[in-house]
């Protein structure tokens, strides 16, 4: 787990060289977040030969990362995530302006790492699945 910063991040997406980059904000004591995680990692095999790419940034301070850590090894996470660092939550405003402080946080983002659509609060399987394959469509 790694400190990124807002800036950071749009870098690291754009790095990626994705057609869809779906960014979720999420932490080790939020409720809806744990339980959107196993709809997520599904989403991101299932997608990944369309190109799907998932990051997840835990907003866990960084006396709480043990917890965050423990967390992503229980639900199978072995690819690189990343975390808030020492830095206020102020900078997912950056990316997400209309946020209104609620996790999780969810960010889609295009080829270009522009933001395609962003949305707070647990999703279903079947919105995420909606959202997602109407953006890849024809990918």
């Amino acid at each position: 787990v790694s400190a990124i910063s807002g800036p950071n991040l749009v870098e690291h997406i754009k790095s990626l060289k994705s057609p869809l980059v779906l960014v979720n904000f999420w932490a080790s004591w939020c409720a809806p977040c744990k339980a959107e995680f196993p709809i997520l990692i599904s989403l991101r095999e299932k997608w990944a030969a369309r190109g799907l790419q998932v990051v997840f940034v835990s907003i866990d301070e960084p006396d709480d990362l043990p917890a965050a850590e423990e967390f992503l090894l229980q639900v199978g996470v072995k690819f690189p995530t990343n975390f808030k660092g020492t830095q206020e939550l102020s900078f997912i405003r950056e990316l997400f302006p209309k946020w209104q402080g609620s996790v999780p946080a969810s960010l889609l983002y295009g080829p270009n790492a522009e933001l395609l659509e962003a949305w707070e609060g647990e999703s279903s399987a079947d919105e995420l699945e909606a959202r997602v394959a109407q953006k890849l469509k024809g990918t």
